[in-house]
């Protein structure tokens, strides 16, 4: 069972973000709530596995939250939730510790893959944005090894599914990847984006 806490400011995400989470059955939120100081508290008594937070909410202890809690739980992994990304916020985080980065508007029905990606050690762009990253943001730099094995699998003609199959990964796992693969290529579908990835010598 993964335990996951987070804060955020707004109570309607919150609901929204527990019911998506708790959708995944090997998944429990065991803290939710508007205050980042509350959060702390909670969390001396309740572990937690994974920590969501908003860095910038307007009470100001976001960034104090994520701070305490890298150094407080330093096995927890911690991801930033935001609305607003752009290359200084990342730099900050990434600088503090901060093992992921989640744009708000991720589908919900995607939210338990991704951080069960996170926490496998897997990385995650803002989708507004995007981490830290030399040129233009496209190319092998850009994409992520699981990108590039997903899009290799593309390539060689590999459907959704079949690819989940192969990595023991699910659809919707798939999807988010192929999701981050078409922005940072600047492709509207896999055909584009293998042409794409192929033309930059990405695969072979």
């Amino acid at each position: 069972m993964l335990k996951v806490a987070f804060a955020d400011e707004y109570p309607m995400f919150r609901l929204g973000l527990q019911d998506a989470l708790e959708a995944d059955p090997e998944m429990q939120v065991v803290v939710n709530t508007a205050d980042g100081h509350e959060l702390l508290r909670r969390l001396e008594t309740s572990r937690a596995d994974v920590v969501l937070i908003e860095p910038w909410m307007r009470a100001g202890d976001g960034l104090l939250a994520v701070s305490e809690v890298l150094r407080r739980h330093p096995e927890t992994v911690v991801i930033a939730l935001s609305r607003v990304w752009d290359g200084q916020r990342v730099r900050h985080l990434q600088e503090m510790g901060v093992h992921g980065y989640l744009d708000k508007r991720t589908e919900p029905a995607d939210l338990p893959s991704v951080v069960r990606h996170v926490v496998a050690g897997g990385h995650v762009v803002p989708a507004t944005g995007g981490a830290p990253s030399r040129g233009n943001g496209t190319g092998r730099g850009a994409l992520s090894p699981r990108e590039l094995e997903v899009l290799t699998l593309v390539a060689e003609g590999f459907s959704n599914r079949e690819i989940a199959e192969r990595l023991f990964v699910t659809g919707q796992t798939v999807k988010f990847h192929l999701a981050n693969v078409y922005r940072k290529l600047g492709a509207r579908n896999r055909t584009q984006a293998a042409r794409s990835a192929m033309h930059q010598g990405l695969i072979g």
